[in-house]
């Protein structure tokens, strides 16, 4: 119970720490993300962890390199958002999207 106390806590400092997008879509689907990675248990969420911190650089390298790809990538945050809770996963952990 500890444990995961202080991961959440890590997990939301750490989501405090990291950059934001500037996209609203993809900064609301990784904070749900990051929410959801603090209720899985522990071995899952390293992996989850590294997983959602690549998509993030990802989207942020995106938009270095064209800034004119924000439209797109809003809509796949989007779309992924609506994959995830569709799909009902990681619902088994309390995750809603």
């Amino acid at each position: 119970m500890f444990r995961v106390a202080v991961v959440a806590l890590g997990v939301a400092i750490a989501s405090e720490a990291i950059a934001q997008t500037g996209i609203t879509a993809c900064d609301s689907w990784l904070a749900k993300m990051d929410d959801c990675i603090a209720k899985m248990p522990e071995l899952l969420q390293d992996d989850f962890m590294t997983i959602n911190g690549k998509e993030r650089q990802g989207i942020l390298d995106q938009i270095r390199a064209d800034p004119s790809v924000k439209r797109t990538l809003a809509q796949y945050c989007k779309d992924m958002n609506d994959s995830v809770r569709k799909a009902k996963l990681h619902q088994e952990y309390g995750c809603r999207f």
